[in-house]
């Protein structure tokens, strides 16, 4: 199966997730149960939604958006929301793909 990424609309949905929870000095601060961690997976969510993705989320709120093939192999979208602190100034967040627990359940 071949990926293709849209550049422009990679780099607007990257520019929107920094913009949520941004802190003056170009960091990012969203950490968990924050009000900019209920903006970022609710936008989150949506946008799986708009794709057509099934979407589960596990016992620790990690989201997974799913897509079906014809040929039975699964197109996965996750990401961890929250930011993750840096050694230096500001901290940051951390994306990754990774299929769920075998216990995860439904939205």
């Amino acid at each position: 199966m071949a990926f293709e990424l849209d550049r422009d609309r990679f780099v607007e949905t990257m520019k929107y997730q920094a913009e949520v929870g941004a802190t003056e000095n170009g960091g990012l601060h969203r950490l968990t149960l924050s009000e900019a961690d209920k903006e970022i997976r609710d936008w989150f969510l949506e946008q799986m939604e708009a794709e057509g993705l099934d979407i589960t989320i596990d016992e620790f709120g990690n989201m997974f958006g799913y897509r079906e093939e014809r040929i039975r192999t699964r197109e996965r979208s996750s990401s961890v929301l929250t930011s993750i602190p840096s050694p230096t100034e500001g901290s940051t967040t951390a994306n990754s793909a990774r299929s769920p627990p075998s216990n995860s359940f439904g939205r």
